[in-house]
């Protein structure tokens, strides 16, 4: 769901197309660099499906762009200014909350990071009991205490370094990565080569 949800947040900046998302997604959440190229169309091709993203325009060479539609603009804040975290979120979900806060310039990072601290916050030290049972128990606590510390670590680390500095994020990259989907149609109007 969040490389979803990351691709959205991206549309952001504005119009892009496929390739050019997946080299976003890349530079803004590198725990994500092994996402497929496939799994970036399939995502785009559901989100149009479901309305919340558009075709329009293409780039010089007709590569297709995809941008927002209107009814998308309160999903996004919602993910990236949540009022609560699971603790059952998936480690690569939290990093991507963590790291597009951070990468996106006109969003506020601050909620997010208060967010995740507040459904990070300290495990009471569970009772230990003489049984199997009750010490597997115990160790799954302590695993989930390591887990809250760690994303408590990363927050207060990206709380930190987001305050020191007069801003945060970058806009898209002038970089062109140097393929993408085909175009159905050239922008000149006249017929694809044959392969």
């Amino acid at each position: 769901m969040s490389v979803r949800d990351c691709l959205l947040a991206i549309m952001s900046l504005g119009p892009q197309y496929g390739l050019q998302l997946h080299a976003e997604l890349t530079s803004r959440a590198p725990h994500r660099a092994a996402t497929n190229v496939g799994q970036i169309y399939s995502t785009l091709d559901r989100l149009v499906r479901d309305d919340k993203v558009v075709t329009g325009g293409q780039t010089s060479d007709g590569l297709p762009l995809y941008q927002l539609t209107d009814s998308v603009s309160a999903e996004i804040a919602a993910w990236l200014e949540p009022e609560g975290v699971s603790r059952d979120t998936a480690w690569a979900d939290l990093l991507d909350l963590v790291f597009m806060v951070r990468s996106l310039p006109h969003v506020n990072p601050v909620p997010a990071f208060d967010a995740l601290s507040f459904s990070f916050g300290e495990l009471p030290e569970p009772p230990a009991g003489d049984d199997a049972k009750a010490r597997t128990a115990w160790l799954l606590a302590l695993a989930e205490e390591d887990l809250a510390h760690t994303v408590r670590s990363i927050v207060d680390r990206s709380r930190t370094e987001v305050s020191t500095t007069s801003e945060h994020g970058w806009g898209l990259s002038a970089e062109r990565p140097k393929r993408g989907r085909r175009p159905l149609k050239p922008a000149d109007g006249s017929a694809l080569p044959k392969s």
